[in-house]
């Protein structure tokens, strides 16, 4: 039993290491082989499913990586894993392919971001760097959608968590914020604020 174990974590270990290194199609013979071992609920599969809508994610399959995320949260729901954050990284992962897939689905992007950013602040609280994507990924969202005055709001959200969590202006992770602000008031010609950012998004990295 002991070695099945073993096996399984080595197995899951070695897929997500792969994914790190930008090795996909190892990665998800690893997710794949794991996932023929394990038995009928199994919680094992739910990582499965999770590695592997994360790499259909990164080599942009959207429409694949949904499928399995959206099983994630099915099994979610019906096998509850100790890790409560699973199903708020979850729902960022599924609005990010409702947002950037074929369809575009704007409305159910929002749903699953705002499920997202509940459960973070919920599990988290709110000084926590997962949230900071969230933010990031509403405020891109408002901003596809033309809602400048949402957009700025949650990037300033972003932006001050940032601040908090990272500390320094000239952290490249607060710089890539002021540069998305900049471009947001650009977007609406309001040159004088943007130009004020665009020198802060200038700054070292």
């Amino acid at each position: 039993m002991k070695k099945e174990i073993g096996d399984e974590t080595n197995i899951k270990v070695l897929g997500n290491v792969l994914k790190d290194m930008g090795l996909y199609d190892k990665a998800l013979q690893c997710y794949e082989k794991l996932l023929k071992q394990s038995k009928p609920n199994d919680l094992a599969i739910l990582s499965c499913y999770y590695g592997i809508g994360q790499v259909m994610q990164l080599k942009g399959d959207y429409g694949g990586s949904l499928w399995y995320f959206e099983k994630v949260l099915d099994l979610e729901s019906k096998f509850p894993s100790k890790d409560k954050m699973i199903s708020g990284l979850t729902h960022n992962y599924i609005g990010i392919a409702y947002h950037y897939g074929k369809t575009h689905d704007y409305t159910r992007t929002l749903y699953h971001y705002q499920k997202a950013l509940d459960i973070h602040l919920e599990v988290k609280g709110p000084e926590f760097v997962g949230t900071t994507y969230v933010h990031n990924n509403l405020a891109t969202l408002h901003r596809a959608l033309e809602d400048y005055d949402k957009s700025l709001e949650y990037y300033f959200k972003c932006l001050d968590l940032k601040k908090t969590l990272f500390g320094t202006e000239q952290d490249w992770r607060i710089s890539s914020t002021y540069n998305s602000i900049g471009a947001v008031y650009s977007g609406v010609s309001r040159i004088f604020s943007y130009d004020g950012f665009h020198v802060y998004s200038m700054g070292p990295r």
